[in-house]
């Protein structure tokens, strides 16, 4: 039996790389793919549109999610849960192309993660037909400029920096799994656009 499969493109980065917005310039773009829209409690951004950007839920939703084993990854920031849900990654399995935002532990080791949703043949195909993009800034400095413009009202600079501290750590950890790095410069995000369409293109 064929396994139809879609593409699974994995994009993390340390937290102000821009991958949100280079995401969604994507999107705009390329109809043939769509992403995953994952499960927060953080408090909704200017601009966010709940259902598109993430699925807004309470502390004591998220929770249930959790116990009711609905949840296929999810991690804490601080006080904040982010996660994606079964369903709402085994899309791939209906043969759509998507983009999966996640971070840089989960993105490292989505094999693992494949295990959870689909049979061996399944994610043998799925590990075949994914890309794993790493995006980053030219300086952690820059990361932490841009961090700031985006979230002044729920600004915690102690919070960003035991984050970049673990991702960092993370990254360094586990970079050899990460061969596709898009260096996001500010003002030049369709530079960073065409570099990931080439990428995607190629698998």
């Amino acid at each position: 039996m064929t396994v139809n499969i879609g593409k699974l493109v994995v994009v993390t980065g340390f937290s102000g790389a821009g991958k949100d917005t280079l995401i969604e310039r994507f999107l705009t773009k390329r109809s043939d793919f769509e992403a995953v829209v994952t499960h927060s409690t953080r408090p909704q951004r200017k601009g966010e549109i709940p259902g598109v950007h993430h699925h807004f839920v309470s502390f004591n939703e998220f929770e249930s999610l959790i116990q009711k084993g609905e949840m296929l990854e999810y991690v804490k920031y601080g006080s904040f849960y982010k996660g994606t849900t079964k369903s709402a990654f085994s899309k791939v399995k209906e043969g759509k192309n998507i983009v999966w935002r996640v971070d840089i532990l989960r993105a490292a080791t989505y094999e693992e993660t494949f295990s959870q949703v689909f049979d061996a043949e399944t994610s043998q195909i799925l590990s075949k037909k994914s890309v794993r993009l790493f995006v980053k800034t030219p300086s952690h400095s820059t990361s932490f400029q841009r961090y700031v413009a985006r979230d002044e009202k729920s600004l915690d600079i102690e919070e960003f920096k035991k984050r970049l501290k673990r991702d960092i750590y993370v990254y360094d950890r586990y970079k050899h799994k990460f061969p596709y790095i898009i260096v996001n410069k500010t003002g030049k995000i369709n530079q960073s656009l065409s570099e990931m369409e080439r990428i995607i293109d190629s698998i």
